[in-house]
C-alpha cells in the first residue's frame, strides 16, 4: 500500500517511502521514463541534491496516481520547499496545514508549528509557571503584553492542553508539561518556517520595547566582534549554551510572577576578508 501523502510535510521523503512501499514496481527507471526525465535526475530529487521543476512536479503528481486533492497537496509541498519568494512558501505552507487538518493527518509536529507560529502560545506556557495566574482566558489575555483577546487565549489553551504542553497538577492548576522547553536552533521544515515567523515578530516587538518599556525592565546589548570564520560554530554553541543555562538557572526559582522574552541575535556584518 502507498503511504498516506497527507502525513508528510516533505515531498522527497514521501517519494522515497512511496517507492519503498511498492517494492520496486515501478522502478526508479520506469517511473522516470513515465515522467520524461532521467533516472539519475529523479534519484537526485529524492536525495535532495536537485529540485523538482514546475512541469516535472506536475508530471510526478499525475504519475503517482494521486486524486485532485492529493495532486494539489503534493504540489504545495514542492512549492513550500522550492517557492521563489517567502510569500509563495508561506502561502503554500498555509494550504498544506489546512489540508492536513481536513484529512486528520495532523500530528505533534503540527501542534509545534501552531505553538511557534503565535508568540503568545509559548508565553502562556511560561505564564503557567507564575503564581496567581489561574485559567480564565480573559484574565490571561489581559496579563499578556500586548494583550490577546479571550477567544484566542481559550483556543491556545485547548491546543496546549491537547498536546501536552500544559497539564493539570494534583491541585487542578495548569502547569507546563515539561520542565523546560525552547525552540531548536537548527529546525527546518514546517517547524523552521514557524520559527522564522516567531523570530520576525520578536524582532519587531523588540523595536517597540525600546520605546515603551521602562529602562529598568529591559536590557539591550550588542557586540561587533571580529573572529576567524572557522570559530563560528564554536561561537554558536557558546550562545546556545548560555541560553540553556539561563533557562535552567532562572526558571527553577520558586514562585515566578512574570514572563520575559530573552533574545540573542548573531549575524555577520561583513564577508570574509580571506582570499
Amino acid at each position: 500500500m502507498s503511504p498516506n501523502l497527507f502525513a508528510y510535510t516533505d515531498y522527497r521523503r514521501f517519494l522515497k517511502d512511496w517507492f519503498e512501499a511498492r517494492a520496486g514496481r515501478p522502478s526508479i527507471r520506469g517511473f522516470a521514463k513515465k515522467i520524461a526525465c532521467s533516472p539519475a535526475q529523479l534519484s537526485s530529487v529524492i536525495a535532495g541534491t536537485r529540485d523538482l521543476a514546475g512541469p516535472l512536479a506536475e508530471a510526478t503528481a499525475a504519475a503517482l496516481g494521486l486524486d485532485e486533492a492529493g495532486c494539489a497537496y503534493f504540489l504545495d509541498l514542492v512549492q513550500f520547499e522550492q517557492g521563489e519568494t517567502r510569500t509563495q512558501r508561506r502561502e503554500a505552507l498555509e494550504r498544506v496545514m489546512t489540508a492536513r487538518r481536513f484529512h486528520q493527518a495532523h500530528r505533534l509536529e503540527d501542534a509545534q508549528y501552531l505553538v511557534f507560529s503565535q508568540w503568545y502560545y509559548p508565553a502562556l506556557v511560561e505564564l503557567a509557571r507564575c503564581v496567581g495566574t489561574g485559567t480564565n482566558p480573559a484574565a490571561l489575555g489581559a496579563l499578556l503584553t500586548p494583550s490577546v483577546p479571550a477567544e484566542q487565549v481559550a483556543e491556545a489553551l485547548t491546543v496546549l492542553r491537547t498536546h501536552g504542553f500544559l497539564v493539570e497538577d494534583a491541585h487542578g492548576r495548569l502547569v507546563p508539561g515539561e520542565p523546560n522547553w525552547s525552540t531548536t536552533h537548527d529546525a527546518n521544515g514546517i517547524i523552521g518556517a514557524a520559527l522564522v515567523g516567531l523570530h520576525r515578530w520578536i524582532l519587531e516587538r523588540a523595536q517597540g520595547a525600546l520605546e515603551d518599556v521602562p529602562k529598568d525592565e529591559r536590557y539591550f546589548g550588542t557586540l561587533s566582534l571580529s573572529i576567524p570564520s572557522a570559530a563560528l560554530p564554536e561561537l554558536r554553541r557558546f550562545v546556545a549554551q548560555f541560553e540553556a543555562e539561563a533557562m535552567g538557572r532562572f526558571t527553577e526559582r520558586a514562585e515566578p510572577d512574570r514572563v520575559f522574552q530573552l533574545s540573542v541575535q548573531l549575524f555577520p556584518l561583513s564577508r570574509s576578508t580571506r582570499p
